[in-house]
């Protein structure tokens, strides 16, 4: 069911480790800040991180569709096991690489958590190295203004000539009424 086939693995967050998403089930809907999930996965974790739903929310499409385009993990790696993943009734934990505030750490779920899986995002295409440039080619050149947009802001007072006239106009009205 999961993405990576060693669930030992699943247990380990590696230093540097991203895009991971480890899921657990759980019957418990304020399992993030009542329970402190941190103290149930044996981790430091940021809690914001961590999106815990109840899978009647995501009926529609499924928790494996959810898993792929919400984070990114590839249908190809969820096949085996979507129909498991659809069939978790229930609230789930989901809890990204980047939540873990402390790495390394060994994970060591407890009720009310039950971990169903871990799953890694799809990798991204390889870093290519930049074309060399000489320093001249590498400008910006500056943005062309528009002649009829420049035309407007020519034809508009500034603010502080309209202050001005305002007060030339108020005056004039206090000394006629003198």
């Amino acid at each position: 069911m999961t993405a990576r086939s060693l669930p030992a693995d699943a247990m380990e967050v590696k230093e540097g480790e991203h895009g991971i998403v480890r899921v657990f089930a759980t019957d418990r809907e304020d399992v993030v800040t009542r329970h402190g999930i941190g103290t149930m996965i044996g981790a430091v974790v940021n809690a914001e991180k961590i999106e815990v739903i109840d899978t009647r929310d995501v009926a529609a499409l499924g928790l494996s569709t959810y898993l792929s385009e919400g984070y990114g993990i590839e249908a190809a790696d969820l096949a085996d096991g979507a129909e498991a993943l659809n069939a978790i009734d229930g609230r789930v934990a989901l809890i990204p690489s980047s939540a873990f505030t402390v790495r390394p750490a060994t994970l060591s779920p407890s009720p009310p958590l039950r971990y169903i899986g871990v799953f890694a995002e799809a990798a991204g295409a390889p870093p290519q190295p930049m074309a060399r440039r000489s320093a001249g080619e590498g400008t910006v050149p500056p943005p062309v203004e528009d002649a009829a947009e420049s035309g407007r802001s020519a034809r508009r007072p500034s603010w502080p000539l309209f202050l001005i006239a305002l007060l030339i106009g108020a005056a004039l009205v206090l000394f006629a009424v003198l």
